[in-house]
């Protein structure tokens, strides 16, 4: 009896997708990747007391799993009403394909290498509402651009609330950070704001591309600039950025609810504290899943609370999995109800991108 058409169909979107990210899976860099993921699993390891440990996840509560699932999903809500507003200049996309898409994203930072979500967001969005997925792409750079942001503002606030002394590694995350957010932030404000600057300095870099490519290069820029368009208006730049702290303080209030599964109390203030150097901290190059560093950071900032490292490491796995599996799975979901052709799924340049 032959297949049922839409299984056969199912078959080919499901090869067509693992196939286009294949190539990725053998690269050197995610090899680098997992080495990296290896060192710091390594390093919080040495200090778990694998008895204390298996104790602990034992006597585990888990009431606490469903607020803070429902809180978390709130918050990815309000990622997609933020997105919606950076790519109103280029588009009015409706709320639901946005929000579906970004659990897409999600689902692919998990399970794939290089933090291929953000990439294939911006393909799969591209194609679904017919724009240029380099703009796409831009504002999805801009919208990291403003988590770092929020978690600065987070940093600032908490630095003179809090009683207990961050230790020095704080200290090189916040400078860093800071130089690193900052500055991309005012790069951005500059090229949208002085566009005849910002094409002068594009044509001296664009010497050093072959001429066959240059046309091509100088539209595909031209393109990604119109995903920042959202930066000339200042009310919509503080609008974006309070979004993006109330996006963070739903985020935290589940790291918070999670704590009510041990048996140590931290106050919500360590709960922010945790949520922005966890997600600072996993900006550093690692396995899918950004496993190894966030239970690195996770585990260090609870320390400064007087967690012990085992009892740390313990909530860093379990926040780690509630994080993981059911935005996979909802991302999962998204992926195969969007209906997508073979050639929507794969990845690749086209006309739009670089007319």
């Amino acid at each position: 009896m032959p297949p049922a058409p839409h299984r056969k169909f199912d078959d080919i979107r499901k090869a067509t997708f693992l196939a286009s990210w294949k190539p990725k899976l053998k690269s050197s860099q995610n090899w680098i990747g997992f080495i990296i993921s290896l060192i710091f699993l390594v390093l919080i390891l040495k200090s778990v007391e694998r008895k204390q440990f298996f104790e602990v996840i034992r006597n585990v509560k888990y009431w606490p799993i469903l607020p803070a699932l429902l809180v978390y999903f709130i918050g990815v809500y309000f990622r997609a009403v933020r997105w919606q507003i950076l790519l109103q200049p280029i588009k009015d996309i409706p709320l639901t394909i946005q929000f579906k898409i970004i659990t897409i994203g999600y689902m692919a930072n998990n399970l794939l290498p290089l933090r291929a979500g953000e990439f294939y967001r911006a393909h799969l969005l591209g194609k679904k509402e017919d724009i240029s997925r380099s703009a796409v792409f831009s504002s999805i750079v801009l919208e990291r651009v403003f988590d770092g942001l929020a978690m600065l503002f987070f940093l600032a606030i908490l630095s003179l609330i809090l009683v207990a002394p961050f230790p020095g590694w704080v200290s090189v995350v916040a400078y860093f950070s800071f130089s690193f957010f900052l500055c991309l932030f005012l790069f951005f404000l500059l090229i949208v704001t002085s566009p005849a600057k910002f094409s002068s300095i594009l044509e001296v870099m664009l010497k050093v591309v072959p001429s066959r490519f240059r046309q091509s290069a100088r539209n595909l820029s031209h393109n990604a600039l119109t995903g920042l368009e959202s930066l000339k208006g200042w009310k919509v730049i503080i609008k974006v950025l309070i979004i993006s702290i109330i996006t963070w303080l739903f985020e935290a209030s589940m790291y918070y609810f999670l704590f009510y599964s041990f048996t140590f109390h931290v106050e919500y203030l360590g709960a922010v504290l945790l949520v922005t150097l966890v997600n600072l901290g996993i900006m550093i190059p690692s396995s899918p899943g950004y496993v190894g560093t966030f239970e690195f950071f996770c585990t260090h900032t609870l320390a400064i609370f007087s967690v012990s490292e085992t009892v740390a490491f313990s909530y860093s796995i379990l926040l780690h999995f509630i994080l993981f599996l059911p935005i996979t799975l909802v991302g999962l979901y998204h992926f195969w109800s969007l209906g997508l052709t073979p050639e929507e799924q794969n990845p690749q340049f086209e006309e739009q991108d670089i007319d």
